[in-house]
């Protein structure tokens, strides 16, 4: 599917009343940058029951989450022991990033867009 029609799709879904977590089209990939329609839902603000494996990164390098884009999965000695990854934003900036955060549509930029007075995260 394409990006247009990836994202169409995303914001159909949020709209519904219910949603299947079970529904097959939330597994489709966009061509271009491999992220899931239920990527897209939570870079749009879904917020999707505790414990769905709809949104791992797991072994997915090269999703991308608005303008992060997964590169390597690391460890951060110290961290908890939640799995991070080194993103490379749409600006060129690389960062790491807890998968929760980027998942749930928390951290979606390197912060590059606060400088250009955007004031979404």
């Amino acid at each position: 599917m394409n990006l247009k029609q990836i994202e169409e799709l995303a914001l159909e879904l949020i709209e519904q009343k219910t949603l299947d977590l079970n529904d097959k089209r939330l597994t489709l990939k966009d061509d271009f940058h491999g992220a899931t329609v239920a990527h897209y839902m939570a870079s749009y603000g879904y917020k999707f029951p505790k414990g769905s494996k709809l949104l791992t990164l797991t072994d997915n390098c090269g999703t991308t989450v608005a303008y992060l884009m997964s590169i390597a999965d690391v460890e951060v000695k110290g961290q908890s022991d939640s799995k991070r990854w080194v993103c490379k934003c749409s600006c060129g900036n690389e960062v790491i990033v807890e998968e929760s955060l980027l998942i749930n549509g928390t951290v979606t930029h390197c912060g590059c867009q606060f400088d250009k007075g955007k004031v979404s995260v």
